[in-house]
Parts: C-alpha cells; structure tokens; sequence
C-alpha cells in the first residue's frame, strides 16, 4: 500500500531509528534529528517538516526530556566521581597500613635473628605442643 518502494524504505528508517532511541539509556531523538537521519537532508529544508529557520535565527531549546537526562547523567558523574574518590583514599589508608605492617614485621625479624638459638628452640617446642 505504499506510494513507492522509497517510501517504504524511508518509513522502515524511521521506525528503526525511533526504536533504537527509545530504549533505556540512550539519548532521545528529536523530530527533527529523525527526519535528517532517516531521509536526506537539504541545506535549510527538512523532509516532512519544511523550512527550517536559518542557522543564524537559530536557538538552543533544551527539551524537558533531554533536560531531564543530561540532569541525570551529570548526577551520575557526581556519584561516580565521589566514589572513585572515597575508593582512592581507602586504597591509600590500606597501602600505608601495609607497608607499616611490612616494617614492623621486618624489625620483629630482626630482632628475632639477633635473639639467636633461643627463638629456634622456642619455635620448636611450640610446634610440639
């Protein structure tokens, strides 16, 4: 039922592209981003919507949608960004618990060594206990 084979191809753009954008976490598509992605686009004229203004005439709108999403995103990149934060200061706090750990353990071995047969005989009884 379709005018032309183009036509139907041109609708099948269109669905695909909707579907592709209308799921969970993408960016939505505006009217006029579908119709330049889906049909070819003329410098000044979009196919279905006619005339667009000049691009000297032309504004930034942010859509409620859009809005809502950039919002969103720059929530999770806040989120994101304080846990990499806490997560960095609990591996510094780990790190430098382990090296002291590391020194200590080298100076009880140390001391140890120097304590000489005595920590042997010691180690040894314990064992057969």
């Amino acid at each position: 039922m379709w005018i032309s084979e183009e036509s139907e191809k041109n609708y099948g753009k269109i669905i695909e592209l909707e579907a592709e954008h209308a799921e969970a976490g993408v960016t939505p598509i505006t009217q006029e981003e579908l119709s330049i992605k889906s049909l070819k686009a003329k410098s000044g004229y979009v196919k279905g919507l006619g005339m667009r203004p000049s691009s000297s005439l032309r504004t930034t709108v942010a859509f409620p949608a859009n809005s809502q999403y950039v919002s969103h995103l720059e929530s999770l990149v806040q989120e994101y960004q304080e846990e990499r934060q806490a997560q960095q200061q609990k591996i510094d706090e780990l790190s430098e618990s382990n090296k002291q750990m590391e020194l200590t353990t080298a100076t009880i071995m140390e001391y140890l060594k120097h304590q000489g047969n005595g920590f042997s005989e010691y180690i040894e009884n314990s064992r057969s206990t």
